[in-house]
């Protein structure tokens, strides 16, 4: 007695500065009216794309020539106020130091774990952020460090940055 009817239903969320977001549902059974509440952090894929990734050689020496940093041991975040062509409002960079850690294998490991913990946690992280910034996330310990504790600095590191660009924000709309 069940009859189904097929619905295809598009939803579209606007996110900050022209980022859409679709997503499709298709094959709907109308017989199933479950409630569905949606977080808009949880429609917004987590990845890590070509667009988000910082390979301008351009624009990494003039992040470094005159970027600004903040630290959250063992990370360091240097970012510098400028446009790009990323959806996202930051195109990061992950480095780890050859002088910290030595064997490539294990410097791999690193910024695999750092670009995951960076990956998974970047909408919580800079969903404040409404300029675009180039930004440079550098490992600093000589040992490797759970993705979870990763986290959890990269929370501290983004309540600092946002501490500073607001800080910075205000003191340029006084002047």
């Amino acid at each position: 007695m069940h009859q189904e009817e097929i619905i295809q239903h598009q939803l579209v969320i606007f996110f900050k500065k022209n980022v859409y977001i679709h997503i499709f549902f298709e094959n709907i059974a109308s017989i199933l009216c479950i409630p569905t509440i949606f977080s808009i952090f949880a429609l917004m894929r987590s990845t890590y794309g070509k667009t988000e990734k910082l390979k301008s050689k351009k624009s990494i020496e003039e992040l470094f020539d005159e970027g600004l940093s903040v630290s959250s041991f063992p990370l360091r975040l240097i970012y510098l106020k400028k446009s790009h062509n990323s959806n996202f409002p930051f195109q990061m960079g992950i480095s780890v130091s050859k002088r910290k850690i030595a064997r490539a294998v294990d410097r791999n490991r690193v910024k695999r774990v750092v670009r995951e913990a960076y990956r998974l946690n970047k909408y919580d992280l800079f969903n404040e952020t409404e300029e675009q910034y180039v930004a440079m996330l550098l490992f600093l310990d000589t040992k490797e460090w759970d993705q979870k504790t990763l986290a959890i600095k990269l929370q501290k590191l983004s309540k600092k940055f946002m501490d500073k660009t607001k800080n910075s924000n205000m003191s340029n709309k006084s002047s």
